[in-house]
């Protein structure tokens, strides 16, 4: 498994970050990274310098996009179980209306028939019908 980046930014020593920052001055001249930030030009032509607060810049950015991946994922989480039961509904709707629907011959798609039942349960359009209904299925382990 890879180290997260913001771990990696995390567990160097001082003098690590020291030996890290000097080569990375050191590659600046090789691939002409110039200067772009506040107070500096970006026609200047000067070369940048990494300095700390670059380091610490790169360590609170990394900070914030962990945190913001585990509090989306989390999220996601909680509003897939705020439907959960919702979509286990509508799929026992579906598999109680398709199978007669398939014994007198009609021939409304599957689609169509989870698109009717999303639509009228939850005032879903077509797509978001298709998926909880799937979720549903998927649930109750029959498709």
């Amino acid at each position: 498994m890879t180290e997260k980046p913001g771990n990696l930014l995390r567990t160097l020593t001082p003098k690590s970050q020291e030996r890290f920052l000097k080569d990375l001055n050191r590659l600046v001249p090789k691939h002409n990274i110039l200067s772009s930030g506040f107070g500096h030009s970006m026609r200047s032509g000067e070369l940048h310098k990494f300095t700390a607060l670059d380091f610490e810049h790169a360590r609170i950015g990394a900070a914030a996009r962990e945190a913001a991946k585990a509090g989306g994922a989390a999220s996601a989480a909680l509003r897939k179980d705020k439907f959960h039961q919702r979509n286990i509904k509508m799929a026992l709707e579906f598999l109680k209306r398709r199978d007669p629907a398939r014994a007198v011959g009609s021939n409304i798609s599957d689609s169509d028939l989870k698109h009717r039942i999303g639509q009228a349960v939850a005032g879903l359009g077509r797509s978001a019908s298709i998926e909880a209904i799937d979720d549903g299925l998927t649930h109750l382990k029959r498709k």
